[in-house]
C-alpha cells in the first residue's frame, strides 16, 4: 500500500514538473494563454496582471517600494517621479504583469530581438509583427499558438531589480524624449504646478511615439493615477523639500523725514527693499 502511494507521488511530481514546463502551472497565477490550455487560453489575457490583484493594498506596497527609487532618478534625471511612478503603476499592473511579475519589468519596455541577452519572452502574447508569426495551431480568434522560437515582437527587457527598470527608463527618455524632458524643467521654473507640468510631460512623451495611442489617451491615463495618489508630493520631495518653485519680484518703500515748514533735518531718506515670493 505504501509503494503504491509513494508510486502515485512520484508520478504526480514528475507530472507537475512536466506541466511546469510547458507552463500550465504558471497559468494558475495569471489567466491561462492558448499554449498553456487549448480551450480557456486567450492570447489577449497575456497583458492582464495576476488574478486577484492588484489590491488595495498591494497597490499601496508597490508605490511605496518604488518611491525612493523614483525620487532619485528624478533628482539626477530631471523627470517628474509623479510620471515614473504613475507609468509603472499602469504598465506593470502595480507590480503584477507578466514582465513586471517575473522581469521587474515594470514599463513593459520591449526589445525587438530574437532572444536578445537580457531578455524575457511573453510567449502566448498577440502578434505584434504584422502577422508575420508563424503558427503551429489555430483555435479560433484569440487562441493562437505561436511558433515562439523564432518571434521578435514579444521580448521585453529583464531587469535586476524595480529600481533598475526606473533608472533604464528614465535613460530612455532623455535618449529619445529630451525635449519633453526640457519642457518639463522650464515649467516647473516658470512657476507650473507639479501636477500641470508632469501631466504635460505625459503628454508630450506619448505624442512624440513613447504610447502609440497618443497625448489625449496617455495624459489621461497617467493623470488619473497621478491624481488618485497624490504622486506630486514625490516630485516636490525630488527637489530636496522645495514646495514649489517661487516667482521673485521686487518692491520699494520710499521713507522721508521732514520738519514742519518742510525744512529737512536729514534730507529725503530712501530705503529699497527687495521682497521674494
Amino acid at each position: 500500500m505504501k509503494q503504491k502511494k509513494s508510486f502515485k507521488l512520484v508520478i504526480f511530481l514528475t507530472m507537475l514538473i512536466v506541466l511546469a514546463g510547458t507552463g500550465v502551472v504558471h497559468a494558475g497565477l495569471f489567466q491561462p494563454l492558448p499554449y498553456e490550455d487549448g480551450v480557456r487560453g486567450r492570447n489577449s489575457y497575456a497583458y492582464n496582471p495576476a488574478i486577484g490583484h492588484p489590491t488595495y493594498n498591494e497597490k499601496v506596497n508597490f508605490i511605496n517600494n518604488i518611491k525612493n527609487a523614483a525620487i532619485s532618478a528624478s533628482s539626477i534625471y530631471g523627470i517628474p517621479a509623479s510620471a515614473i511612478i504613475g507609468m509603472a503603476c499602469v504598465e506593470g499592473g502595480y507590480g503584477f504583469t507578466r514582465s513586471a511579475y517575473y522581469a521587474n519589468n515594470i514599463f513593459g519596455i520591449k526589445v525587438w530581438a530574437q532572444n536578445p541577452a537580457h531578455g524575457w519572452q511573453l510567449k502566448g502574447q498577440p502578434d505584434e509583427d504584422g502577422g508575420r508569426v508563424p503558427l503551429i495551431v489555430n483555435h479560433g480568434r484569440d487562441r493562437s499558438i505561436f511558433n515562439e522560437a523564432t518571434r521578435y515582437d514579444n521580448w521585453y527587457r529583464r531587469f535586476a531589480s524595480r529600481r533598475e527598470a526606473i533608472n533604464y527608463l528614465c535613460g530612455l527618455i532623455i535618449r529619445k524624449y529630451q525635449l519633453a524632458q526640457a519642457n518639463y524643467q522650464k515649467r516647473i521654473v516658470a512657476g507650473w504646478s507639479y501636477q500641470k507640468a508632469s501631466k504635460r510631460f505625459c503628454r508630450e512623451i506619448a505624442d512624440s511615439g513613447y504610447n502609440h495611442l497618443g497625448g489625449d489617451y496617455y495624459e489621461g491615463k497617467i493623470g488619473a493615477i497621478m491624481d488618485q495618489w497624490n504622486l506630486y508630493q514625490y516630485d516636490r520631495e525630488a527637489v530636496k523639500g522645495d514646495p514649489q518653485p517661487r516667482h521673485r519680484r521686487s518692491g520699494r518703500i520710499n521713507i522721508s523725514a521732514d520738519r514742519p515748514g518742510n525744512k529737512s533735518v536729514f534730507g529725503n531718506v530712501t530705503i529699497s527693499i527687495k521682497v521674494d515670493n
